[in-house]
């Protein structure tokens, strides 16, 4: 008799739980809902989200909500944390550079005498551009610096920093569809 006794207030403490913290602010938000649908609400409501952006509900539970309304300018940071997490985001110019082109700017930033070989371009995409769409929406302050700048920048710091030895990249090709010129460089 105990053991079902203690079922019976297990079961009744969970669900009177769950109806308390689930049912019961679900069935009041419903109420809500259903009385904006009457035509009179409506026409309201519609007038209503011209003028004023709606807001997000932090909560489906009411009291949850306006506690976090209350707390959202000091929890704001997490918010924005939270959203941007696992984000993809592009960076990269708005105006296109081909290789060779960069190349002379590498050349000129250097302020070195170079011979730039032009070899055939490879069968590959020939423009390409980013979308910074998400970037300008996570940091919202877009700092933009010519290609020009910031390899004259990195050329400054280059000649200031160490040289390095380079590691040998003997073998990490698959040979197979290589362009010309790196199969001959590979023989060489």
């Amino acid at each position: 008799m105990i053991p079902v006794a203690v079922f019976g207030a297990c079961f009744l403490g969970i669900f009177g739980a769950y109806w308390f913290f689930v049912l019961r602010p679900e069935q009041a938000e419903l109420g809500v809902v259903r009385r904006r649908l009457t035509p009179k609400q409506a026409v309201k409501a519609s007038f209503q989200r011209e003028l004023v952006k709606q807001q997000q509900a932090l909560s489906s539970v009411a009291v949850f909500d306006k506690l976090l309304r209350k707390s959202e300018k000091r929890t704001a940071w997490i918010k924005a944390l939270i959203e941007q997490s696992g984000v993809k985001i592009n960076v990269g110019a708005d105006s296109h550079h081909s290789v060779n082109e960069l190349a002379d700017i590498v050349v000129r930033a250097m302020d070195r005498p170079a011979k730039i070989r032009r070899v055939e371009a490879r069968n590959e995409v020939k423009v390409a551009y980013s979308d910074h769409t998400r970037f300008k929406q996570v940091f919202q302050t877009l700092v933009q610096t010519p290609l020009e700048e910031g390899v004259r920048r990195m050329a400054a710091w280059a000649k200031t920093a160490p040289i390095r030895k380079t590691a040998d990249f003997s073998n990490i090709e698959i040979p197979r569809n290589l362009p010309p010129v790196w199969t001959a460089a590979k023989r060489s």
